[in-house]
Protein backbone atom coordinates (compact mmCIF):
# COMPACT_ATOMS: atom_id res chain seq x y z
CA UNK A 1 0.00 0.00 0.00
CA UNK A 2 3.03 2.88 0.88
CA UNK A 3 5.45 2.94 -1.01
CA UNK A 4 8.10 4.29 0.78
CA UNK A 5 8.95 5.19 4.56
CA UNK A 6 8.59 8.54 3.95
CA UNK A 7 4.80 8.34 2.55
CA UNK A 8 4.26 6.20 5.68
CA UNK A 9 5.80 8.25 7.79
CA UNK A 10 3.46 11.41 6.17
CA UNK A 11 0.60 9.27 6.46
CA UNK A 12 1.30 8.89 10.19
CA UNK A 13 1.81 12.37 10.84
CA UNK A 14 -1.65 13.35 9.56
CA UNK A 15 -3.48 10.54 11.78
CA UNK A 16 -1.51 12.03 14.86
CA UNK A 17 -2.25 15.41 13.75
CA UNK A 18 -5.75 15.08 13.48
CA UNK A 19 -6.20 12.83 16.55
CA UNK A 20 -4.44 15.73 18.22
CA UNK A 21 -7.08 18.42 17.11
CA UNK A 22 -9.99 16.27 17.74
CA UNK A 23 -9.54 16.47 20.68
CA UNK A 24 -9.25 20.57 21.15
CA UNK A 25 -12.87 22.45 21.71
CA UNK A 26 -13.40 26.22 21.48
CA UNK A 27 -15.38 27.71 23.73
CA UNK A 28 -19.17 27.50 24.00
CA UNK A 29 -21.19 29.71 21.91
CA UNK A 30 -23.34 31.94 22.97
CA UNK A 31 -21.65 31.53 27.13
CA UNK A 32 -20.56 34.38 29.26
CA UNK A 33 -16.99 33.21 30.90
CA UNK A 34 -16.30 34.88 34.07
CA UNK A 35 -12.61 35.80 34.55
CA UNK A 36 -12.26 34.30 37.90
CA UNK A 37 -14.19 32.24 40.24
CA UNK A 38 -17.38 32.65 41.57
CA UNK A 39 -17.82 33.81 45.47
CA UNK A 40 -19.51 31.60 47.85
CA UNK A 41 -23.28 32.28 47.71
CA UNK A 42 -24.82 34.17 50.58
CA UNK A 43 -26.92 32.53 52.95
CA UNK A 44 -30.57 33.99 52.39
CA UNK A 45 -33.34 34.09 54.83
CA UNK A 46 -36.38 32.13 53.11
CA UNK A 47 -40.03 34.00 53.65
CA UNK A 48 -42.76 31.63 53.31
CA UNK A 49 -44.16 31.37 49.63
CA UNK A 50 -46.93 33.85 48.86
CA UNK A 51 -49.03 31.32 48.02
CA UNK A 52 -49.67 27.65 46.66
CA UNK A 53 -47.98 27.17 43.68
CA UNK A 54 -44.48 28.63 43.85
CA UNK A 55 -40.71 27.62 43.74
CA UNK A 56 -37.98 29.19 45.55
CA UNK A 57 -34.99 30.18 43.22
CA UNK A 58 -32.49 30.34 44.97
CA UNK A 59 -30.34 33.87 44.56
CA UNK A 60 -26.78 33.27 43.17
CA UNK A 61 -24.05 35.47 41.66
CA UNK A 62 -23.97 36.69 38.08
CA UNK A 63 -21.10 37.97 36.07
CA UNK A 64 -21.40 41.68 35.00
CA UNK A 65 -18.02 42.40 33.22
CA UNK A 66 -15.33 42.97 35.67
CA UNK A 67 -16.86 41.43 38.78
CA UNK A 68 -19.74 39.25 40.55
CA UNK A 69 -22.68 41.10 41.26
CA UNK A 70 -25.47 39.41 44.16
CA UNK A 71 -28.80 38.30 42.31
CA UNK A 72 -31.09 37.60 45.60
CA UNK A 73 -33.63 34.43 45.28
CA UNK A 74 -37.19 35.05 44.72
CA UNK A 75 -40.88 33.03 44.91
CA UNK A 76 -41.95 32.65 41.21
CA UNK A 77 -45.03 30.69 39.81
CA UNK A 78 -44.38 27.01 39.33
CA UNK A 79 -44.82 27.11 35.41
CA UNK A 80 -47.40 24.59 33.69
CA UNK A 81 -46.78 21.05 33.39
CA UNK A 82 -44.07 21.20 35.92
CA UNK A 83 -43.54 20.61 40.09
CA UNK A 84 -40.29 22.06 40.87
CA UNK A 85 -36.77 23.95 39.77
CA UNK A 86 -33.65 23.03 39.53
CA UNK A 87 -31.08 25.71 40.35
CA UNK A 88 -28.48 26.68 38.29
CA UNK A 89 -24.98 26.65 39.09
CA UNK A 90 -21.19 27.74 38.50
CA UNK A 91 -19.31 24.93 36.05
CA UNK A 92 -15.87 25.49 34.52
CA UNK A 93 -14.28 24.54 31.50
CA UNK A 94 -10.06 25.07 30.16
CA UNK A 95 -12.17 28.58 29.09
CA UNK A 96 -12.90 29.49 32.80
CA UNK A 97 -16.25 29.96 34.38
CA UNK A 98 -19.69 30.15 32.88
CA UNK A 99 -23.52 30.00 34.52
CA UNK A 100 -25.65 27.02 33.69
CA UNK A 101 -29.22 28.44 34.13
CA UNK A 102 -31.64 26.70 36.49
CA UNK A 103 -34.91 24.92 34.73
CA UNK A 104 -38.24 23.39 35.44
CA UNK A 105 -38.70 19.66 35.96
Amino acid sequence: MFRSKRRMAAFALVIALGTACAGYFGPRPGVIYAGMAPPTPYGEVIIAPPGRGYAWQPGHFVWRVREYVWLPGMWVEVAPGYSDWAPGRWSRDPHGWFWIEGRWR
